[in-house]
């Protein structure tokens, strides 16, 4: 995906797709396959994907979802998902467009990031009803999870995409560190320069008195992580030498005689 590209058949899984085959999504791939329903499509468009709040999926969880793998991490900054049009078939089988969609990035699939909601409008210049999100600022991820939030029971999707590019890894300034490793973190949570601590030798951070056992550390020398601590022993108390014993005075006789 370049500058100005969006993903295309990009692997995706989803969340409360209806469960009678009615609406299906053809091998995993309608959703990011390129086909676009205009504004005239009717709910029986093959380019729809029919998702349904009354499923357990979106009574567990409170929406609909979208969730694209893009196989590796992009620096995104426009988010669409194209949707059925409220026009006079849709509305006589209860489609209507959903209240808003939610987008969410990760770099593992694990943790999500909101970057924000996109509400349905008409687009004049792709013919068709579109939930489009910009940012200002791009976000990083790996993952995209799109969360269709509706009032009505039936929503249709045709299509996602995803615009931004190629995402550069820039480490951060400081370690972030474990009990065997250090690495640098980038701002889309993937890890960098990773490697075992390296021991370096004992430094001495409290001397020892005779009054307290001090402290010596053994630190990581590129990280500064402390792998070891070693308590210094308490001083003996210093007993001073005796003083000599006083020799007697000897009386020496005159020299001269």
């Amino acid at each position: 995906m370049g500058k100005t590209g969006s993903y295309s058949n990009k692997q995706y899984t989803t969340t409360a797709i209806h469960g009678d085959n009615a609406y299906p999504d053809e091998n995993g791939k309608s959703l990011t396959d390129g086909e676009i329903a205009n504004t005239d499509a009717t709910y029986s468009n093959v380019a729809f994907v029919g998702f349904n709040a009354q499923t357990d999926d979106y009574k567990r969880d409170g929406y609909a979802s979208i969730t694209v793998d893009l196989g590796k991490a992009y620096d995104l900054n426009q988010f669409k998902t194209y949707l059925a049009s409220e026009n006079d078939a849709n509305i006589g089988a209860g489609v209507r467009l959903p209240s808003y969609v939610e987008v969410l990035v990760s770099t593992d699939k694990a943790s999500w990031k909101s970057v924000g909601k996109a509400y349905p409008e008409s687009s004049t210049s792709e013919d068709c009803t579109i939930a489009v999100l910009n940012l200002t600022t791009a976000a990083s991820g790996r993952y995209i999870q799109y969360r269709i939030v509706s009032e009505k029971n039936w929503i249709m999707i045709s299509e996602v995409k995803a615009y931004g590019e190629a995402h550069t890894h820039t480490p951060a300034n400081t370690w972030s560190t474990d009990k065997n490793n250090h690495w640098k973190e980038c701002a889309c949570g993937e890890d960098m320069n990773k490697a075992a601590h390296t021991a370096g030798d004992w430094v001495v951070v409290t001397p020892a008195t005779t009054e307290k056992a001090g402290e010596q550390v053994k630190k990581c020398t590129v990280c500064e992580y402390i792998l070891e601590t070693k308590e210094i022993p308490k001083l003996e108390d210093e007993i001073p030498d005796p003083k000599p014993e006083p020799k007697p005075e000897i009386m020496l006789g005159d020299v001269n005689d």
